[in-house]
């Protein structure tokens, strides 16, 4: 007898629904499974087998065949064990046909019958309610994420025999509170509060924070760059339902992570400088997994000691920065990754940190430090809108800090900032480093002023017009934070000031 059951196999981000076939016919017992199946997939066989045992149903003595439809897409991982137990019963005559009439299935099997979670629920939960499906049912630990999607049925099992129960007698999973949502935000993991001096880059942090612009600090060991750019992520507005959505969407589909469900805060990723590209942004092989860039979707890329990082590294990040997502392109196949992601980057002014520090002396020479930055491309460097220096503190100021202002007062004059900005175009949490040429002329009226010292600095700094176009958005945001609608002349020189390591580090 045959019979069907429904699945998904992911690709990229998304699911791709997989009927699952199964048929027992005369013949030797066999168990075959086609389809393009990969190692883990064919291991199934033995997990199936053991897991049907230990759950006290009696082994199934036939010639087995499992097909994973459509067959040109190959299938990878143990989510499958799942649906392909049952199916199998179905075929067997030990469950009704109409149990699976409906109904997507996935999960890993353990020997003992138990439901292990699976990587990419929340696609597939999306993928079946997009499909009409009339239930889903996924291991107990995968409920939750699954159930965070509106107007599908989720069963969720602990081991095979419940999940058989649960089709005999549907107890649908209830849905994740969603008032608890916005509750589900970290501890401010830095305050600004605690962070000594550096004016000038509490100043550059609040503008990357109202127009969510790309930065890099420089500066000398110990000076406060990696507490300034780990303070970034609290002065960010809260992820939006549809953000949350989409951030979980990513990292489901990267591992499996059951109990990590909604967060309201946006994502902070700081890989260490000995990361391969396709750590950074996203690829591997047989099957292209998302990367560093992809999991800071909608948050903060945090890369530390940049030059470090090293020129084949860097320069894979040029088109992400520009597009928001990345085409990861293999001989047979082709898959985009979402990554709208915030890159802060620190580095030292030289190998040896101390190149224009008044008091240490640089050990390095010019040449050295040339060839240190010349791991950073001139194209990356352009993309970023924010150069900012960052001084080692005086001993006195060391010793007898000043009182500086919380994050929680940062974010209020931010949050007047963002409704200024709302109000111009319309809708919520729009950053001015996404705007584009047309968008940046008619919202970015310049006074006469201002327009002779934009000439004089792209003279000056001989800026490329994609340089030029990042100035005027800076300048945008600045003048954002004063209230203004038009753009002055000294909005645009502090704009101006953050452009400095266009000369000094190339």
């Amino acid at each position: 007898m045959l019979a069907r059951c429904t699945s998904a196999a992911i690709v990229g981000v998304e699911a791709c629904p997989v009927v699952v076939e199964a048929d027992l016919g005369p013949g030797l017992p066999a168990f075959q499974i086609v389809g393009l199946p990969d190692t883990a997939v064919q291991e199934s066989r033995e997990r199936i087998r053991s897991a049907l045992r230990n759950s006290g149903q009696r082994p199934l003595v036939s010639r087995l065949t499992v097909n994973l439809a459509p067959a040109a897409l190959r299938k990878q991982g143990p989510s499958f064990d799942l649906p392909m137990a049952l199916a199998l019963q179905a075929a067997a005559g030990r469950i009704p046909l109409t149990w699976l009439e409906g109904l997507w299935a996935t999960g890993e099997l353990g020997l003992d019958g138990s439901l292990r979670p699976v990587r990419g629920v929340l696609a597939m939960a999306e993928a079946a309610q997009a499909a009409g499906a009339r239930h889903l049912l996924v291991p107990k630990a995968n409920g939750d994420e699954a159930a965070q999607i509106d107007g599908l049925s989720v069963l969720a099992a602990a081991d095979l025999n419940e999940a058989q129960d649960q089709l005999n007698n549907p107890q649908v999973h209830p849905a994740p509170d969603q008032g608890r949502f916005a509750e589900m935000v970290d501890e401010f993991r830095f305050d600004l509060r605690d962070l000594q001096g550096q004016s000038h880059g509490r100043r550059a942090l609040e503008i990357a924070a109202a127009g969510g612009h790309h930065m890099l600090l420089v500066g000398p060991p110990g000076c406060g760059k990696s507490v300034l750019a780990r303070c970034l992520p609290d002065l960010l507005p809260p992820l939006s339902m549809e953000e949350a959505l989409a951030v979980r969407r990513v990292h489901s589909v990267a591992f499996a992570q059951p109990d990590a469900g909604l967060r309201s805060q946006r994502p902070f990723r700081a890989p260490h400088h000995s990361c391969t590209p396709a750590a950074l942004v996203g690829g591997g092989s047989p099957h292209p997994v998302p990367g560093e860039i992809s999991l800071a979707h909608h948050g903060v890329l945090f890369l530390d000691e940049l030059p470090e990082f090293g020129r084949h590294c860097l320069d894979h990040l040029r088109e992400p920065l520009e597009q928001g997502a990345i085409d990861i392109a293999r001989a047979g196949q082709r898959l985009r990754f979402p990554c709208q992601f915030q890159l802060v980057a620190a580095a030292n002014p030289c190998p040896c940190g101390w190149w224009g520090d008044p008091v240490h002396s640089c050990s390095c020479g010019d040449a050295v430090r040339r060839r240190y930055w010349r791991q950073v491309s001139g194209p990356l460097l352009d993309r970023i809108d924010l150069h900012v220096p960052v001084r080692r503190l005086s001993p006195t100021e060391v010793s007898r800090p000043v009182a500086a202002e919380t994050t929680v007062q940062v974010q209020q004059r931010l949050d007047v900032s963002r409704r200024n900005t709302s109000q111009r175009f319309g809708r919520q949490l729009f950053d001015n480093r996404l705007l584009d040429g047309r968008q940046l002329r008619l919202c970015s009226p310049l006074t006469s002023a201002a327009r002779d010292l934009l000439d004089r600095l792209a003279d000056r700094l001989g800026l490329s017009m994609r340089s030029l176009d990042r100035l005027v958005r800076v300048a945008r945001t600045i003048a954002d934070l004063a209230n203004s609608e038009r753009i002055e002349a000294e909005h645009l020189a502090e704009a101006a000031t953050y452009r400095g390591c266009d000369l000094d580090v190339t």
